[in-house]
């Protein structure tokens, strides 16, 4: 890219005082902590200052990816020319309740959602305490366990691939088993829930304490991983099973492996690519295949 669009992008993140910075690692920002380098990496802090910097890079035809908490994305090993734009800060963390309504920027960490919800007497979600990302990857992937996420939901506010800003009712939106009918282009600014009220607050706690216990009993949730990385497919049994039927777990590639603790994560030990994960993806989907005659589509998404 010029030095014009690295001059603008420096100029706009200096007078809104946010964060940007250039040819940045992504293994920082992901949860298995792999990946190449960005072009650049840029956390907008309001709603202006993010339509301004998406309709200049979109002027200039540059590539623009959206963010989250690396939660649920495999970035490659190499450079990547593309502003990621992370919205995490300021606005897009926001987390606002009046009665029963709770409205969420989509930087918003979906655990600091349910726990304030909680906290505020609102039931509902304390199902999905666990799963990571931000509110706007939960939404996009209908993040869910036993129940998604779009069961509460009431709106979303987006901007759209021509630069419009959208509020879209739940009625406007698809939903299906961890996807969405959402583009890589439309971008979710906020989105707005509707919960339960329970008087009793203490019955909250203990439900999500219980539910908490039971993912830190069951899944690798200390270790570097990307949650999830199958969906479960179309058969009476579950990824995890199979993965564990095919005597799987504990198999690695370089420096990533198959939990032992749940056969449904792979861990990276340290040591790890992207390419190790990306290998042993594959080396499950063919065993799972040869053995079972199931194909197991990935959970994680995958960024070229």
């Amino acid at each position: 890219m010029n030095n014009s669009i690295k001059d603008t992008l420096t100029n706009t993140a200096s007078i809104y005082g946010s964060y940007l910075s250039f040819n940045e690692p992504l293994s920082k920002h992901s949860t298995i902590r792999t990946g190449g380098n960005a072009y650049a990496w840029y956390a907008p802090t309001n709603l202006e200052e993010l339509l301004e910097t998406v309709k200049f890079l979109r002027k200039n035809n540059i590539r623009i990816v959206i963010a989250g908490g690396g939660s649920n994305i495999l970035f490659p090993d190499g450079y990547i020319d593309a502003v990621f734009i992370n919205l995490s800060v300021g606005y897009f963390e926001r987390i606002v309740f009046d009665g029963t309504t709770v409205t969420a920027g989509s930087g918003a960490r979906l655990s600091k959602l349910i726990a304030e919800s909680v906290d505020n007497g609102l039931s509902g979600m304390e199902g999905l305490i666990g799963i990571p990302g931000t509110v706007g990857g939960a939404i996009i992937g209908n993040a869910g366990h036993k129940i998604e996420i779009s069961k509460y939901l009431v709106s979303v506010t987006i901007i759209d691939k021509n630069n419009g800003l959208h509020i879209l009712g739940k009625e406007d939106i698809s939903f299906g088993y961890r996807k969405s009918s959402f583009t890589v282009e439309d971008i979710i600014v906020e989105a707005s829930f509707e919960l339960a009220r329970e008087e009793d607050r203490a019955i909250l706690r203990a439900r999500l304490r219980e539910y908490l216990a039971g993912k830190l009993k069951t899944q690798p949730m200390a270790d570097k991983t990307l949650g999830c990385i199958f969906k479960n497919p179309d058969s009476i049994y579950k990824s995890a099973q199979l993965i564990e039927m095919a005597g799987l777990k504990g198999v690695r590639k370089g420096g990533a492996v198959i939990s032992t603790k749940h056969s449904n994560f792979i861990v990276n030990d340290g040591s790890a690519t992207s390419s190790d994960v990306l290998a042993l993806i594959n080396v499950a989907r063919e065993e799972i295949k040869s053995k079972f005659n199931i194909i197991i589509e990935p959970e994680i998404k995958f960024l070229d």
